[in-house]
């Protein structure tokens, strides 16, 4: 039997997956390619998560640029400290999104 989340092979019979822990119920790919396309849905699903993520982070990035004073950041931290934040949850998600990416392309050369 193959792990519906992770695709790892485990004992016939068994009710949780050896390697992530998932519930192995009845609706289980009986073949590795199928376990393939879902980990290759879940990926895709994973990406797209992560690029809305990164927009709106761009966003708010933005607004808060824009909302900066004359007198510039120099006297207010805490404008100073959202920017940054939202500097720092932009590239996390597009380097999650760009990893998750070449793990699909990875995923799909694996199914054919």
């Amino acid at each position: 039997m193959y792990c519906s989340k992770c695709g790892v092979e485990n004992a016939d019979g068994s009710q949780f997956c050896n390697k992530c822990g998932a519930a192995i119920g009845q609706s289980v790919p009986e073949t590795n390619n199928d376990a393939l396309k879902v980990q290759i849905k879940e990926t895709g699903q994973m990406i797209k998560g992560s690029f809305i993520i990164s927009i709106v982070s761009f966003i708010l990035l933005i607004v808060c640029i824009a909302n900066i004073g004359p007198g510039g950041v120099r006297g207010n931290v805490d404008d100073v400290m959202i920017i940054i934040v939202l500097f720092v949850f932009l590239i996390a998600s597009f380097a999650l999104g760009f990893y998750n990416w070449f793990k699909k392309e990875k995923l799909d050369k694996k199914l054919k």
